[in-house]
């Protein structure tokens, strides 16, 4: 916040525009938290676990990367399961409904799967 207080002095601010792109900020981090924690779920070990979340991570931003090189319909299938990509309405002040139920639906769905895979776990002991 501070570099809008800063913008704000000098120049002019606008209130929905920055509150729509710290909500984009938001849900995108939520949404690599809730993938970094299924694989983290799935690790054994906590080196392991910070080594699978950094590959898909790493794995997410290479396919969004790829996906205009992909021929055919694997470019709008990649486009269209990009958290980076649905970003992009929020970076420009623009509220995308879209947007923001994918990266709910994200974070929904990999926290179910953590839960699931936890109590996986739980119920073989380990």
């Amino acid at each position: 916040f501070v570099y809008v207080l800063i913008v704000g002095l000098y120049g002019t601010v606008y209130p929905g525009e920055i509150a729509v792109g710290y909500l984009g900020f938001f849900l995108q981090g939520a949404a690599f938290l809730a993938i970094d924690l299924l694989m983290s779920a799935l690790a054994s070990g906590l080196v392991t676990a910070a080594l699978l979340a950094f590959g898909m991570n790493f794995l997410l931003w290479i396919l969004d990367m790829l996906g205009t090189a992909l021929p055919g319909p694997l470019d709008s299938v990649v486009v269209f399961i990009s958290l980076y990509r649905r970003n992009e309405p929020f970076l420009m002040g623009q509220l995308s409904f879209a947007s923001v139920i994918f990266d709910l639906c994200v974070i929904v769905f990999m926290l179910a799967l953590t839960g699931n895979c936890l109590d996986q776990q739980r119920r073989r002991g380990m």
